[in-house]
C-alpha cells in the first residue's frame, strides 16, 4: 500500500477481508490527535484497516485520554503512547498518518487529514491527496 494513498483507501480496506497477510512494511504508523468523541470513534475505524497501527494519542485532557486507552485495552492490540503535546507526535519520524480530531481552530493545515467531513466527500479527499503529493 502506497502511504500517500492511505486515507483515500482506508474505507476501501475497512472493506475488504481481514485475513490478507500483509509485510511489515505495509504497517502504517498512525496518531490521533483529540481524542474527545470523534476521536474515539476515529480510533474505531483505524482498528478496522489492516495495517494501521495506532502509535500515538495526543490530548490536552487527561480524561480524554484515559477513556481512548480504555477503548484500545479492550482489544488485542500494541499499547500506544499518550501526550498530551502534539509537537512530540508531530516530531516522531516513525508517524506516516495524523488524524486530527478537535475543534475547528486547532486543526492542522493541509496537508493533514482533518476529522471534519472530508471523508465523505471524494473531492475534498482528491483535494487533500493532490495536496499531499505536491507537498512530497
Amino acid at each position: 500500500m502506497n502511504r500517500r494513498y492511505f486515507f483515500s483507501a482506508a474505507l476501501a480496506a475497512a472493506t475488504a477481508s481481514r485475513t490478507r497477510v500483509m509485510a511489515a512494511s505495509d504497517q502504517v504508523n498512525v496518531a490521533v490527535i483529540g481524542v474527545g468523541g470523534r476521536g474515539r470513534a476515529i480510533i474505531n475505524d483505524y482498528r478496522q484497516v489492516p495495517g494501521a497501527n495506532i502509535k500515538y494519542l495526543c490530548d490536552a485532557d487527561q480524561a480524554s485520554l484515559e477513556k481512548a486507552m480504555a477503548i484500545i485495552q479492550k482489544f488485542n492490540t500494541p499499547k500506544p503512547q499518550t501526550t498530551t503535546d502534539m509537537r512530540r507526535v508531530l516530531d516522531d519520524k516513525t508517524i506516516d498518518a495524523v488524524s486530527i480530531a478537535t475543534p475547528d481552530h486547532w486543526h492542522g493545515p493541509p496537508p493533514f487529514w482533518r476529522a471534519t467531513p472530508v471523508r465523505t466527500f471524494t473531492s475534498r479527499s482528491l483535494l487533500l491527496t493532490t495536496s499531499a503529493k505536491a507537498a512530497g
